[in-house]
């Protein structure tokens, strides 16, 4: 897995690329990471690149982050998190388990995992010695209380879903019993449903103190405002973290937040607006004093679903014409630089799980045709596309618009806030929606998006976002989360991205790609280490970073 961190004052930077992550109103997020050494500064280890001598991490310091928006909770079992809210969970809580850089679910809070009865049943076991911020001890019965409270959540009950059983075996021990072979389970505890919270929080419901094992200790949220977190002096790593201090500031729009961090407002941002993207590539572009950690790897997929179970997409016919009258090509280089990677499923063509499927051409005359036909039968071709109410977004819009327009598909823009286009997404109440989702470093990790196990009744809930079933996508769905064996999955998962390209629920476009920005003072942005294993996570998942290893240099 390539990547690149631009410098400005420092160039030639180079780290290895993170993977990212997903929300919707109702659903289990999944988010994955990156990592690698930082060339112009401190490794992973702490050594600088290049035979300069050792740069020492310095302790001590307020970081001050601006994050995309506002969080309504951290309550991780319900809560509906996006990727700030990502950010702030991982200073507070630590996770039961987080992606090296392979791609691979390694224990983190967890010691260790192991599978039993064809993969129905796992022994999970907690590290000695860790404790929650309250001082109560995170033991076996705190994780079962975890479990549980998981099993029941209104965001990750639908992720939990195959669970069964929660039982205690001994002070750091739980098993956990599924009713389908399950041999990817650690992979759920990467995501939202993975932080470890102190039972006496979940046990109080309360989602404005979060309390956690995490490098760092709530302190006080304003919201809209700020959220600030203090040093754990006892955390269990020890040495770390680094920081004295930490703020986020929830900045909605991208230019304000760019605007920030150039002004030296904000120490460091989060981002997935192409401008950002753009400076990263580009470090001309950046003002001296701001380095640019882009995700290279895999990442969230930019796509249009189709609503297949009522309503004009229902027709294969309608939904083929416009895979064929999008121009893929000509809106990357006319919106994005040609920068963009363009994606026929929601993998890259460097994760493990692309393959290479058949995706209709452009072919305008062709979709011409088909649309002609459609309304034949049909009568006027009149779609809505519903987008996020933000300038990136409707500016793409826009764009397909056009080139739907062009074979004879009439489009009206539906732009709505994000609260209303989460339950828009969920209800199926669209023709065609445009978002950005699916990043799981695993496919199994957006196995509930992906599954008629969570396909709705038309008007309800539905985490199955196109609303498309297919006997044979099922199956080796199922065949792919019960074998451990990547080779055979990487078939099986074949199945789905061809099918996929062949009835097509989903247009995919880009893959879309984040970006963290922060002052060249701030080091290991991107870092951190595994307890026990030789390889360091991945740095990005999903727009966020762990702060648990940065340090800020000082003259």
């Amino acid at each position: 897995m390539g990547g690149h961190r631009t410098d400005g004052g420092r160039r030639g930077v180079r780290v290895a690329a993170g993977s990212i992550g997903v929300l919707c109103a109702l659903a289990l997020m999944l988010a994955g990471c990156s990592s690698a050494d930082d060339d112009d500064g401190v490794a992973a280890d702490g050594v600088s690149a290049g035979g300069e001598a050792p740069v020492q991490p310095q302790t001590g310091g307020a970081l001050v982050v601006g994050t995309l928006g506002e969080v309504d909770g951290f309550l991780p079992p319900s809560s509906r998190w996006s990727p700030s809210a990502h950010m702030v969970a991982k200073a507070i809580f630590d996770p039961l388990a987080t992606y090296d850089v392979d791609g691979k679910a390694r224990p983190y809070v967890l010691e260790s995992w192991t599978a039993r009865n064809d993969f129905t049943q796992w022994d999970l076991k907690m590290r000695p010695g860790v404790g929650f911020h309250d001082a109560t001890p995170a033991d076996a019965e705190a994780l079962a209380a975890n479990l549980e409270a998981y099993r029941t959540g209104l965001v990750s009950s639908t992720a939990y879903q195959p669970v069964t059983a929660v039982e205690v075996i001994d002070d750091l021990t739980v098993r956990v019993t599924t009713d389908v072979s399950w041999a990817q389970f650690p992979i759920l505890f990467t995501t939202q449903g993975g932080y470890l919270v102190a039972p006496s929080q979940l046990a109080a419901g309360d989602a404005d103190r979060p309390v956690g094992t995490g490098p760092f200790v709530f302190q006080n949220w304003t919201k809209g405002d700020n959220l600030v977190v203090a040093r754990n002096t006892q955390y269990w790593r020890s040495g770390l973290p680094y920081l004295e201090r930490v703020e986020f500031r929830p900045i909605v729009d991208a230019d304000t937040r760019r605007n920030a961090l150039d002004a030296g407002d904000v120490d460091m941002i989060q981002s997935n607006a192409f401008t950002d993207f753009s400076r990263a590539r580009n470090p001309d572009q950046l003002p001296e004093g701001l380095a640019a950690f882009e995700n290279t790897a895999e990442a969230e997929e930019l796509w249009v679903g189709f609503n297949t179970q009522t309503g004009p997409f229902a027709d294969l016919r309608l939904r083929r014409a416009l895979a064929l009258a999008t121009d893929r090509p000509g809106i990357n280089d006319l919106l994005y630089d040609g920068l963009y990677e363009i994606v026929e499923e929601p993998y890259g063509a460097a994760s493990p799980w692309y393959v290479d499927v058949e995706w209709p051409e452009y072919d305008p005359a062709e979709a011409t045709r088909l649309v002609e036909e459609w309304e034949a039968e049909n009568g006027p071709a009149a779609i809505t596309l519903t987008v996020v109410a933000n300038q990136e977004d409707l500016t793409l819009a826009q764009a397909l618009q056009d080139q739907w327009g062009r074979v004879g598909v009439e489009t009206t823009i539906d732009s709505q806030e994000e609260t209303k286009f989460s339950l828009t997404l969920v209800t199926g109440d669209f023709d065609a929606i445009g978002t950005r989702i699916f990043n799981a470093s695993d496919p199994d990790g957006d196995f509930i998006f992906y599954t008629e196990q969570t396909l709705g009744e038309p008007g309800a809930i539905s985490l199955n976002f196109a609303r498309y079933t297919n006997g044979e996508v099922e199956q080796a769905l199922l065949d792919g989360r019960a074998n451990e064996d990547d080779a055979y999955r990487r078939d099986r998962y074949a199945v789905v991205w061809q099918d996929w390209a062949e009835n097509i629920p989903y247009l995919w476009l880009f893959q879309a790609k984040w970006t963290i920005t922060s002052g060249d003072r701030v080091r290991n942005v991107g870092v951190l280490s595994i307890p026990d294993f030789d390889q360091p996570a991945q740095p990005i998942q999903w727009g966020s970073i762990y702060l648990t290893e940065v340090w800020l240099e000082r003259a």
